[in-house]
């Protein structure tokens, strides 16, 4: 990656919080692996706000069906 590459990606992390940081960062890296990256997709895209990103309907993102924090489990159970 060139200086200007690197200078971008470490103002775009200074700019997230910290508690997103840590998925950006693996998403960013070699091994971050798949689940990293759509984790970082989703965040960013919902500001960084987990429960927006739990409560996203937006149906025609290619991601939607991986989308990351979902309570299967919860919402099962309120169903029974």
């Amino acid at each position: 990656m060139t200086e200007k590459g690197i200078e971008k990606v470490e103002k775009y992390l200074a700019a997230i919080p910290v508690s997103a940081r840590g998925i950006v960062t693996r998403a960013m890296g070699k091994t971050g692996g798949r689940m990293n990256a759509i984790k970082a997709k989703c965040l960013d895209c919902c500001h960084f706000n987990r429960e927006e990103v739990r409560l996203c309907a937006t149906v025609t993102c290619p991601l939607n069906p991986w989308r990351p924090f979902q309570k299967a489990k919860d919402e099962d159970n309120e169903q029974a």
